[in-house]
């Protein structure tokens, strides 16, 4: 027996087929081909061995994927100039939250790659927020919170420290109109905000790995908040997008399990227009309403790919779209009578003898 084959015999009951594609319950199985691509994408973020293991166990599988992950991991030349050494600091435990948004937590964090950043963490789902600041005044940190609080509403409860810019009375005013309740940690005791602290660190080493990379700071922090969203927290917990929004946000990975999109999803659609039909396009540039054209495709519910003389292949609704009677369709080729019309003819035979009957 193929010693690649031996190594799946101890899974051979969690093994099925779905659409050609290998599965270990819900995980795909990953030819050894195509392992390396797949460990580029759970390491995208650059987090640890631990918790690339908790995201992989969502997605994919092979034979000693544990291992794989460790050696990419310590072999990730980022990861050890960047990597942090673990300390069991005495961070506040806050009692825990039973739903998303009760109790929000936010930080400034810097000056740090030459810049100021704002941070903003739900401690229910671990969420997080950064923002590049220019200005770090009240007004400026009003702004942010404004515009997160439209996304996902006003929070219960807002714990922040007591910088200038958290405790003026613009910031409070701005609290109390929205009825968010502002609980101050104690001075001298930055590690009472515990969960901005947490995410503080882990900031500054993921944002430190991909910077190294050749990342800049906008396309590092987007693919740093993509990565931490996705990412389980803790053994068989869900990721922060499936707690704050009960669901998974799709990534690349998603695309090792998902089936190829068709052309055509909705089989019964009906055509308006066929496939080399000559139509009338619309023409919005030349003082002519209408150009000729010709149908080279459906695109979906009322879309169409069209070649005018100008264009290739151009995407257009039905409404830009019209039909080219043309005078072959109205008049016959024939210039004689139709069968309907020859119906309606008298009869020469029955007029001759109608002539020669005798009264």
């Amino acid at each position: 027996m193929d010693e690649e084959i031996k190594k799946y015999q101890i899974f051979q009951n969690e093994l099925s087929v779905v659409n050609g594609v290998l599965f270990r319950n819900i995980c795909v199985v990953i030819p050894e081909s195509l392992r390396e691509k797949v460990l580029t994408l759970l390491h995208d973020g650059h987090f640890g061995a631990t918790k690339v293991k908790l995201l992989a166990r969502s997605y994919c599988f092979w034979p000693g994927i544990s291992e794989s992950i460790e050696l990419m991991t310590k072999g990730c030349e980022s990861c050890q100039l960047y990597g942090d050494t673990k300390t069991n600091e005495d961070l506040h435990s806050w009692q825990k939250t039973e739903k998303p948004w009760q109790r929000v937590h936010i930080d400034f964090a810097g000056p740090f790659l030459g810049f100021m950043w704002l941070l903003v963490t739900d401690s229910y789902s671990k969420f997080p927020h950064v923002v590049k600041m220019g200005r770090t005044e009240s007004k400026d940190v009003i702004v942010v919170l404004r515009q997160i609080f439209s996304l996902y509403g006003n929070p219960v409860q807002l714990v922040s420290d007591n910088g200038r810019n958290f405790i003026s009375n613009e910031m409070e005013t701005f609290l109390e109109k929205r009825r968010v309740s502002h609980i101050r940690t104690p001075v001298f005791h930055p590690m009472s905000n515990g969960h901005c602290e947490r995410l503080v660190k882990t900031f500054k080493v993921s944002m430190k790995k991909l910077v190294e990379t050749g990342l800049g700071l906008d396309e590092a922090l987007d693919r740093f908040l993509f990565n931490f969203r996705i990412m389980p927290h803790g053994k068989g917990k869900e990721s922060p997008s499936e707690l704050l929004f009960g669901r998974r946000i799709r990534s690349n990975l998603d695309a090792l399990r998902e089936e190829p999109i068709k052309p055509i999803i909705n089989k019964e659609l009906k055509e308006k227009f066929k496939k080399g039909e000559e139509v009338y396009v619309r023409d919005y540039k030349s003082e002519k309403n209408w150009e000729h054209g010709k149908v080279n495709g459906i695109a979906g519910s009322n879309l169409y790919y069209v070649q005018t003389p100008t264009v290739k292949n151009k995407l257009v609704h039905t409404s830009q779209l019209k039909q080219n009677v043309g005078t072959k369709k109205i008049f016959s080729k024939s210039i004689g009578p139709t069968t309907s019309e020859k119906r309606m003819l008298p009869d020469r035979s029955v007029k001759s003898k109608v002539g020669s009957y005798k009264v």
